[in-house]
């Protein structure tokens, strides 16, 4: 049965004495049940039978508690539930109440039968509360044609489907105020007018299923389907008190019950740290005495939690075994152990505070520091032109770059800068080195000046301003390349050229137009003819070209490097002057004619 405290059962019989366990039986609703030896109450006499109950079955009925015959009428008394609701049948009649016991809560439920009452011969209650009365219309003249029975019919049909526990029968009818003072209580058994006690709680009894009160009508679980085959013990149990049961055991053996009774630590040692800066691995050893009481035969007594250990039943002593030298983590925390019976799960015992372990002794290191320790050149290339040989400023040559350092961060790059830019991701370095290979610089002669820096710490980082030497450059020196003014004076040169050329071809033109007609005017013969705009447009494509053709001569011939910004420049600034003394020479001529 079910209980609020451990309690001791006392066998006086060969004074021996026991310790049970707080069970209750649960039934499969297929073939499970109980059949004890006792006859119930028979005729007409008074009664009382009570129980505690747990289930979710709603529907056809479901017995309780029976005994008797099936006919005549009257010759049964049956405690059962339908739809939910608390039954009491007599064979023939009966009256169930309205309120539901179904609900998959523990409920405590009494019937009572006085014939010596007027109303209400019969009496339900649930919860210790009165429910519902009734005279029924059935004389009861129970019979003795079958014992009692718990979780079935007499007649092999209602079996119960969920847990039962404390069955007691009277051959008394309990007064409501009875009923309600005892049924959050065990009994002792020696109670008066008790003629029936299964309390549930002596598992493997040489009689199975004991009954507790001084008639001593045992019984046996029977069952051949459904979960188990048999009714099962179940630490289910409601909310009572414990009693121990003192009534003499006849004919019956309890069997030895298991119990956990202790745990201690001892032997503590000091804090090892062993050898590394990390508190999580710090331990500490104890021995671990673990006592108990009727050990099982077989399986091994297992310690868990801070510490653990197992050791063959076998090897146990009398009541007691030390586990020593256990290895538990040096946390400075209250050590907490359980030890448990592996062939008895329910024989177990946790002591959340049996000792305090030893501080951590590890001392923690701060974390090493990352660095970059080193920046060196190699295989230094030749210069390399770049096929524009009169051009130093493009000049270049390829070497690899060897950065050292420790303890890199864990993410991000190396990044190299400086006379050259490269990076590498940090999951690709290797072990404190890494080469960066044919690395490109400019070939200036000067020293190589080079920094490396983790992208993810900023400040593990180095510069070598002095990493090597770079290659002088390969280009010959060129000639002293011509400022866009110059190129600008050498087009305005050309520009002016073309229109002279165009003012005398156009002087000339006049002059032969006049002698031929005789009509040469003084304006004329002062050269104040207006400025020929179609003839110069005309030419001043030609001279472009001269010029372009000068560009050439002058890079490929005399070394001359241009720049893209030279040509449109040069071009744009002669372009311009020549616009500019165009209007001049328009304008002068303009006022020369008026």
């Amino acid at each position: 049965m079910k209980k609020n405290f451990p309690f001791l059962l006392f066998i006086f019989f060969l004074a021996t004495s026991v310790f049970a366990q707080n069970n209750s039986i649960n039934f499969d609703g297929t073939d499970d049940y109980i059949q004890s030896t006792f006859p119930g109450i028979l005729g007409s006499n008074a009664r009382t039978v009570e129980a505690w109950v747990k289930t979710t079955w709603n529907g056809t009925q479901r017995v309780i508690v029976d005994w008797g015959a099936i006919s005549p009428n009257g010759s049964r008394y049956t405690v059962n539930m339908i739809n939910g609701g608390l039954r009491i049948e007599v064979g023939g009649n009966g009256v169930t109440t309205a309120t539901l016991i179904n609900d998959g809560n523990w409920h405590h439920i009494a019937t009572t039968y006085d014939n010596s009452l007027a109303t209400n011969k019969h009496k339900l209650y649930i919860d210790g509360v009165f429910i519902i009365g009734s005279n029924l219309t059935v004389t009861v003249n129970t019979l003795s044609t079958n014992a009692l029975m718990i979780g079935r019919r007499v007649d092999a049909v209602n079996y119960w489907q969920g847990n039962i526990d404390e069955v007691r029968v009277w051959n008394t009818a309990r007064t409501a105020a009875e009923i309600a003072a005892n049924m959050s209580t065990e009994l002792t058994g020696g109670e008066a007018g008790l003629v029936y006690y299964a309390k549930f709680d002596e598992v493997g009894a040489s009689c199975d299923i004991v009954d507790c009160s001084a008639g001593q009508h045992h019984g046996t679980r029977l069952g051949t389907g459904g979960a188990n085959n048999l009714p099962q013990f179940s630490t289910d149990v409601p909310t009572i008190t414990d009693v121990a049961c003192t009534t003499p055991l006849v004919g019956c053996t309890l069997a030895a019950m298991c119990s956990m009774d202790g745990i201690s630590v001892s032997n503590i040692s000091a804090c090892n740290n062993q050898g590394t800066s990390d508190p999580a691995d710090d331990t500490f050893t104890a021995n671990v005495t673990v006592t108990f009481t009727d050990a099982p035969a077989t399986g091994n007594l297992v310690l868990s939690g801070d510490g653990t250990a197992a050791i063959a039943v076998g090897s146990l002593g009398m009541g007691t075994f030390t586990f020593t030298g256990v290895s538990m983590n040096a946390d400075g925390t209250p050590i907490s152990l359980t030890a448990t019976f592996s062939a008895e799960p329910a024989c177990t015992l946790t002591n959340a505070n049996a000792g305090t372990a030893p501080a951590s002794c590890s001392v923690i290191l701060p974390p090493p520091t990352c660095s970059v320790s080193g920046i060196s050149v190699s295989n230094i290339s030749a210069c390399n032109s770049n096929g524009t040989p009169a051009n130093a400023a493009d000049d270049t040559f390829t070497a690899n770059v060897t950065v050292t350092f420790s303890n890199p961060p864990a993410n991000g790059t190396l990044n190299l800068s400086g006379d050259a830019t490269a990076a590498i991701a940090v999951g690709s370095l290797g072990a404190g080195t890494y080469t960066f290979t044919s690395v490109t610089m400019v070939a200036d002669g000067t020293p190589i000046s080079l920094n490396a820096a983790f992208s993810d710490a900023p400040t593990c980082s180095l510069s070598n301003p002095n990493a090597g030497t770079a290659p002088a450059n390969c280009s010959p020196n060129a000639p002293t390349i011509p400022t866009m003014s110059e190129w600008g004076l050498i087009l305005f040169a050309l520009i002016v050229f073309t229109m002279m050329v165009v003012f005398g071809t156009q002087q000339q033109t006049a002059f032969a137009m006049s002698s031929t007609e005789g009509q040469v005017s003084s304006g004329a013969r002062r050269g104040g003819l207006p400025f020929n705009k179609t003839l110069y447009f005309k030419v001043l494509p030609l001279v472009y070209l001269g010029f372009a053709l000068v560009f050439a001569i002058a890079t490929k011939a005399f070394g001359y490097e241009i720049t893209n910004a030279d040509i449109p420049g040069s071009l744009l600034s002669g372009a311009v002057i020549a616009y500019l003394f165009q209007f001049v020479l328009v304008t002068s001529n303009s006022k020369k004619n008026n």
